[in-house]
């Protein structure tokens, strides 16, 4: 088994991760530095994207991690 984590530092989590997150394009965690404080709007939408689309849900903490 591997492990890993992918970190990303953005202002704008919209433009930057939200489309792999829809994609699940991460293998591993994504540990995300919200400059701008909008992670839980990028989860938030995340969560309600992936669900509109039949997808597995993202489990904020577990798949999706706040780096505070």
């Amino acid at each position: 088994m591997d492990a890993g984590l992918q970190v990303k530092v953005s202002g704008d989590g919209m433009s930057y991760i939200y489309n792999d997150l829809i994609t699940s394009r991460y293998e591993v965690p994504l540990v995300y530095f919200d400059i701008n404080g909008d992670f839980y709007k990028v989860a938030d939408r995340v969560f309600t994207e992936r669900k509109l689309q039949g997808l597995s849900p993202l489990s904020v903490e577990t798949d999706l991690i706040h780096a505070r």
